[in-house]
């Protein structure tokens, strides 16, 4: 089961006040695809400008889904080197070892960024087979040794160890702490600029030790297009056109895409977030306006003359 007490499914994600409307439509996604084994959801979440993530459901809505909100000290993650696209909300995930009580024993990690489509029970009852996790291949970044992953000829690393995606990972937690991964890896963090921040800090600690996933349940924006990724050397075939046309749970990573609360988002499952959103109680957000184009420099230098002459 999901947690130590055998009671339902513990899912953990993070989220500060920049991704209210994503961490809507999870917390919405996860009621309307709960089972009876219901949902409990602790949102890690900043201690000095908290989100509220039980205002944003509507009440009818997560009649099997609890959500406790999670106050992470600021100080945390100090010195944690980021990508620019990361928030500290992302490191936050390092420090579930020591966060939640000691009787939470396993756990779904979610980023805020993705969506459930299926119940979550087969993905809570995953067999380790004695790892730490269980997660998806990334598709644009499969192994060590794929071009922008990690510097593995530097830290004298196989570069045919499997790289995984962070954004969904089935965690035995009660392994995690004997084994300090998180600390370890929040080590790597702030010793090195990694390109991925978190997410290699977590793949350079376990180095390859972790269980994959099928990759339906975590469907990335490099799976769902065909030139532009590894996935299809990654990935079985079947499983992979499977993944694409029904996933589990769809991950709005950063991409050519656009994610869905951007001003232009062209992801194949923007309309089906956006209808969750709808539902999801969050009345107040709207997507922010396209920017505007500049004309062509030409064009441009027409107008100045028009206006002045």
């Amino acid at each position: 089961m999901a947690n130590g007490g055998g009671q339902g499914i513990h899912v953990v994600t993070a989220a500060d006040e920049a991704f209210v409307a994503p961490l809507a439509v999870l917390l919405q996604s996860l009621a309307d695809t709960a089972d009876d084994q219901g949902v409990e959801v602790t949102v890690l979440t900043s201690e000095v400008d908290p989100v509220e993530p039980q205002a944003l459901l509507a009440p009818r809505s997560a009649p099997r889904l609890e959500v406790r909100p999670l106050p992470v000290p600021d100080a945390a993650v100090d010195g944690v080197h980021l990508p620019r696209y990361l928030g500290r909300p992302s490191a936050w995930r390092l420090l579930m070892g020591s966060l939640l009580p000691p009787e939470v024993g396993r756990v779904i990690y979610l980023d805020a960024d993705t969506m459930v489509r299926r119940s979550l029970s087969d993905l809570a009852d995953v067999d380790l087979g004695g790892t730490t996790l269980a997660a998806v291949r990334d598709p644009v970044l499969p192994w060590f040794g794929a071009p922008g992953a990690i510097a593995w000829d530097e830290l004298g690393l196989d570069p045919a160890t499997p790289y995984f995606n962070s954004g969904v990972l089935v965690i035995d937690l009660d392994r995690w702490r004997t084994d300090h991964v998180g600390e370890r890896a929040l080590d790597l963090v702030r010793r090195h600029r990694l390109s991925y921040g978190d997410q290699c800090g977590l793949n350079l600690t376990l180095d390859g030790a972790w269980t994959p996933l099928p990759p339906c349940w975590n469907v990335q924006a490099g799976h769902l297009g065909r030139r532009d990724t590894l996935g299809w050397v990654a990935e079985p075939a079947d499983e992979l056109e499977a993944a694409r046309t029904d996933p589990a749970l769809v991950h709005f990573n950063e991409s050519h895409f656009g994610r869905p609360w951007a001003a232009i988002s062209t992801h194949p499952y923007v309309a089906e977030w956006l209808d969750v959103l709808a539902s999801s109680g969050l009345t107040e957000w709207a997507p922010p306006p396209p920017p505007r184009r500049r004309p062509p420099g030409r064009f441009r230098r027409a107008a100045g003359v028009l206006r002045h002459g």
